[in-house]
């Protein structure tokens, strides 16, 4: 088994330490930040080729690979170098050669692969697509023109959402930060889910495009992760909380939660959603009001561990011997 990502990334310790307690030890993590300091190689004869990367938790043979869990991998690390050019220029090579060793991980189990996190992640794709397996969503609109986004918000309570969020962010939810206009104007923009005032000023939108979505009304959030064909379900109670009305994530952490029994409807939806876009793993959000589920949003990389209850056996442990089951 293949970990893809940041060594002191929380999901990433939580699922090592489960495969190390169950002594499953058959794996090896590699952060691809640090690809500068592993030894890499990729022999091609005709059609065939091999490959291998040597790190200080030892060998990694492509062809000995059966299960590949990427959970948020950082592209190749250069700031020790100073050119601008060059750094790049390394950056990229590196980059390059990772995705070549990679790619001949043929015969692997991918959660998930990146085309399939790429098409998933987009919330034009994910929303029409939950829809269409059956799932209830909110109207939504993407624009760049404030004046068409105006009109939109003239009919209800809007929200507005960024449509990628901050790469290579830990949080969720960051706070905001300043991007510059053209006129050298700094201009505020907010990457959690914000309820929009009727005279919200939408110029920045000119700036970038961002989706609105009809805001839900709601008595509580519920966070879904989906693997091996089954949705482990976490309600949180965000309306006992006002900074978490809009957007639960923002005390995801703190707001009170309990285990949710989620409907099989809805869950066989969920799983389906995934199959759509040949998903292994992912999280989804719901807005619940009595036995209505809107769905608002899907992560391929999503967070779950805040999710999980103390002994982190509701959703990290059950994944960490899925995992295992795949790599047997």
């Amino acid at each position: 088994m293949l970990i893809l990502g940041d060594r002191e990334d929380p999901h990433v310790c939580v699922v090592v330490d489960k495969l190390r307690r169950s002594s499953f030890c058959d794996f090896a993590v590699f952060d691809p930040a640090e690809a500068r300091d592993a030894d890499l190689r990729v022999m091609l004869s005709g059609t065939q080729g091999v490959a291998e990367l040597t790190t200080d938790e030892g060998v990694v043979k492509s062809e000995h690979v059966r299960v590949v869990w990427r959970r948020r991998p950082r592209g190749a690390d250069a700031e020790d170098i100073e050119d601008l050019v060059q750094r790049g220029f390394v950056k990229n090579e590196t980059n390059h050669a990772v995705a070549g060793f990679l790619s001949l991980i043929e015969n692997a189990t991918w959660f998930n692969s990146p085309e399939a996190e790429r098409v998933a992640g987009n919330k034009v794709s994910h929303t029409l697509a939950a829809a269409r397996v059956g799932l209830t969503t909110a109207d939504s609109l993407v624009t760049n023109q404030p004046e068409i986004a105006g009109l939109f918000l003239e009919e209800g309570s809007t929200v507005y959402k960024t449509l990628g969020g901050v790469v290579g962010a830990f949080s969720e939810c960051p706070e905001c930060v300043a991007r510059q206009q053209p006129s050298g104007e700094s201009r505020s923009f907010d990457f959690s889910t914000k309820l929009l005032s009727p005279s919200q000023d939408l110029s920045g939108l000119q700036v970038a495009p961002g989706i609105l979505q009809r805001f839900v009304p709601k008595e509580y959030d519920v966070r879904v992760t989906v693997f091996g064909g089954r949705a482990v379900a976490t309600e949180f109670h965000s309306q006992t909380d006002a900074r978490s009305i809009v957007d639960f994530r923002v005390r995801g952490d703190v707001i009170p939660r309990a285990p949710h029994d989620l409907p099989d409807e809805i869950a066989a939806r969920c799983v389906a959603l995934l199959d759509h876009f040949g998903l292994r793993v992912a999280t989804l959000d719901f807005a619940v009001t009595g036995s209505e589920y809107v769905f608002l949003d899907l992560n391929p990389d999503g967070q779950f561990l805040f999710m999980d209850d103390d002994d982190l056996e509701r959703v990290a442990g059950p994944f960490a011997r899925h995992l295992m089951a795949e790599a047997s």
